[in-house]
């Protein structure tokens, strides 16, 4: 009786084995099915100037080493200095603002878009109560605020005094 007892439990073990590793290779197999379809994927080809930051500031603003020229710019400015970046919302300026907000990304960053590059709205925004810095893409800033340094052909930097 005890030897019939250890021969089932030696096939019951033998079938457990046997059952899981077919699972097993059916798992394997499974999974593996998606790898051959990899090698006949489409693959994305170049996307030309929106491949980097610094060829989209290039492109969109005609600015030459546009995320190098931009560090320097700020490199005197606080860390804890609030940055406005204004740009028409035509176009695809908008692709130059977001790129440029994320360059200056440690900084409290806020996007302002106006209707057109050289317009009230510009003075309507706010940015002489707001201080701290502001980055213009292909918009005129307003006199009033300072001088304007020039980063690329339609990038400026300005550095506002707080109205008071």
């Amino acid at each position: 009786m005890v030897s019939s007892l250890r021969v089932n439990a030696r096939r019951r073990a033998e079938w457990q084995i046997a059952l899981w590793s077919i699972f097993l290779a059916c798992f394997v197999g499974v999974g593996a099915l998606p790898l051959g379809r990899v090698r006949r994927q489409q693959h994305v080809s170049n996307q030309g100037p929106y491949n980097s930051i610094d060829a989209a500031l290039r492109e969109e603003l005609g600015s030459e080493d546009g995320s190098a020229r931009l560090k320097a710019a700020f490199e005197s400015v606080p860390m804890e200095t609030p940055v406005s970046v204004v740009y028409c919302a035509s176009g695809f300026q908008a692709l130059a603002g977001n790129v440029t907000t994320q360059l200056l990304w440690p900084r409290p960053v806020k996007e302002f878009r106006c209707s057109k590059p050289y317009g009230k709205d510009v003075d309507a925004i706010g940015l002489k109560k707001r201080g701290g810095v502001a980055v213009f893409l292909s918009v005129e800033p307003p006199s009033d605020l300072g001088e304007a340094t020039r980063v690329g052909r339609s990038v400026q930097v300005v550095k506002i005094v707080p109205a008071r």
